[in-house]
């Protein structure tokens, strides 16, 4: 996971957010998905390509499942872009 990425995902955290961190890689989420819990915050690490449009619609399913209260503001972090 990328360090500016993984910097946020934390502080976000350590501000009271519960934190879904998502990457084409798991093996790069598992750790920070573990420091994130670690700080008493829901989380959730999962693969997504975001090139793949079928890849990000089954991440977002995925997410809305384990998270269906999803609420504004909310703010996804990745290596490639931020919403």
């Amino acid at each position: 996971m990328e360090f500016v990425v993984r910097c946020l995902s934390l502080g976000l955290a350590e501000y009271g957010a519960d934190v879904i961190v998502a990457s084409r890689r798991l093996d790069h989420l598992e750790e920070v998905a573990e420091e994130i819990h670690a700080l008493g915050r829901k989380t959730m690490a999962i693969s997504v390509d975001i090139t793949d449009e079928k890849s990000v619609a089954d991440m977002v399913e995925n997410i809305l499942k384990r998270f269906p209260r999803v609420m504004q503001p909310t703010v996804l972090v990745s290596e490639r872009w931020m919403l």
